[in-house]
């Protein structure tokens, strides 16, 4: 509401401005408030990054792998590796 009352003053086609800031707070207390002209949101919207698709499709390990790899960081946990 502030954003687009700052945009008709600054435009020049206000002659009272804290009449017209007044009249306006008073219509969007009463639910009456439309926005004049959307050129932007004063708050950028939030879009996340995109997310690049890997480039190699991933391969399944083999079950011996896993098990492997398992018992590899079991060792170094446990300290008998």
């Amino acid at each position: 509401m502030l954003d687009d009352a700052a945009r008709r003053i600054a435009r020049g086609g206000v002659q009272n401005p804290l009449a017209y800031l007044l009249a306006t707070l008073r219509k969007a207390q009463d639910g009456e408030f439309n926005q004049y002209r959307r050129d932007k949101p004063a708050v950028p919207e939030f879009v996340p990054p995109a997310v690049p698709e890997p480039e190699e499709p991933v391969q399944p390990r083999k079950k011996r792998d896993i098990s492997k790899l398992v018992a590899e960081i079991r060792a170094q946990c446990l300290g008998s590796g």
